[in-house]
């Protein structure tokens, strides 16, 4: 089994970011491709690793949504992301639905030759006041036009397409309703409700929640939607790392606390550390042992997951999924590792690779620091 070893060449994270930059953020994305990458490294190099391609990844047009299966949701639970449809609402949490369905309105007017306020506002008496050669039976038969070519876009959902063409309509001309459809339909994006809500989804033929059965082509619709908004496409960074610990036993948790405590509290005072600065030491080892844990079911369904996102690449546009994970998933020796799942380790893992320098282009990389590592 391949494992990372002391002999292994790492490539340098910088050098892998500009790859990914070029390649991929201006190029492979926005042109409508998608990839799955995984990347090993320390805990230093990783967060290099997030911190630029998110930083490049935003300079280059694209949405971003960082995924950390250890930090709690709204409702203090574990975020479940080796659900679909809980990664999905994961990856659109921040997502602000109105803006993006305002833009595309907003374009498509724009094409059609209608002046429009420069603050943005797209409400039927503003199209109006601002195109008075334009009659109201016009400005709807055109945003119709809008809402139906959507519609027709059979690369997506139907749901989705339902749902977005109709908070389109009716951020131009609102409908009274309670709830108001918009409102409905952003409970349903979020995969909440309340009364009321099905009744009107129901009306934009809208039947079913967005589940573990849809979620994944929600994801796709979405990606495919993103180009009209403006965007060049979607990066989504997933931390592994959380899946890859086992639960220990309090003995072995309180050993292990010790242990780092003891190597941390001397290089403290090795180094004349303030109280103040020891103090922080002790709560952050403290907090540490209260970290979020995944059993085994979740961790197989997690790598499951991922596979699909591999084997459904071709499905997707304008995607990127970046995996991050540690130096010791690839080590079968370790509690969990890839080797637990054949179907992802022949995909990530079994490649022919030069044994003296890494491919920056291949599914799974081991980053180092700079150019002296290996």
């Amino acid at each position: 089994m391949y494992a990372v070893r002391a002999q292994d060449s790492l490539f340098p994270v910088d050098e892998w970011v500009e790859v990914i930059e070029k390649e991929y953020f201006r190029d492979l994305i926005p042109s409508g491709g998608a990839a799955v990458k995984f990347v090993s490294g320390t805990d230093n190099v990783l967060s290099r690793a997030k911190d630029d391609l998110l930083r490049r990844a935003r300079q280059s047009g694209l949405l971003t949504a960082t995924l950390d299966p250890a930090t709690l949701n709204t409702e203090g639970k574990k975020p479940d992301l080796h659900r679909m449809d809980r990664f999905f609402f994961a990856v659109t949490e921040n997502v602000d639905w109105c803006r993006l369905a305002g833009l595309v309105v907003r374009g498509q007017l724009q094409e059609r030759g209608y002046r429009l306020p420069p603050n943005g506002d797209i409400g039927l008496q503003a199209i109006l006041a601002n195109n008075p050669e334009v009659d109201i039976a016009t400005v709807r038969r055109d945003l119709r036009g809008i809402g139906t070519s959507l519609v027709r876009d059979q690369g997506m959902a139907y749901e989705f397409r339902s749902a977005l063409a109709s908070l389109q309509q009716y951020l131009v001309e609102p409908q009274p309703s309670q709830p108001t459809l918009q409102e409905a339909v952003l409970l349903w994006l979020r995969g909440k409700t309340k009364p009321g809500v099905a009744s009107v989804l129901k009306k934009i033929q809208i039947y079913d929640r967005i589940t573990e059965k849809n979620a994944r082509l929600m994801l796709m619709s979405f990606c495919r939607w993103l180009p009209e908004t403006g965007d060049s496409g979607l990066l989504v960074l997933l931390d592994l790392r959380p899946y890859e610990a086992k639960k220990k036993t309090r003995s072995q948790s309180d050993r292990e606390l010790i242990e780092k405590l003891t190597e941390k509290l001397r290089e403290a005072f090795d180094t004349d550390a303030t109280i103040e600065e020891v103090s922080r030491i002790v709560f952050q080892e403290e907090t540490s042992r209260n970290r979020v844990f995944y059993s085994d079911l979740a961790y197989l369904r997690m790598l499951s997951l991922l596979r699909h996102f591999i084997d459904d690449i071709d499905r997707f546009e304008r995607f990127m999924l970046v995996v991050l994970t540690s130096p010791e998933f690839y080590d079968s020796d370790s509690p969990r590792s890839y080797v637990n799942y054949d179907a992802l380790q022949t995909r990530i893992g079994i490649e022919v690779r030069d044994t003296t320098r890494p491919n920056p282009f291949a599914s799974l990389v081991h980053l180092g620091e700079g150019k002296g590592d290996g």
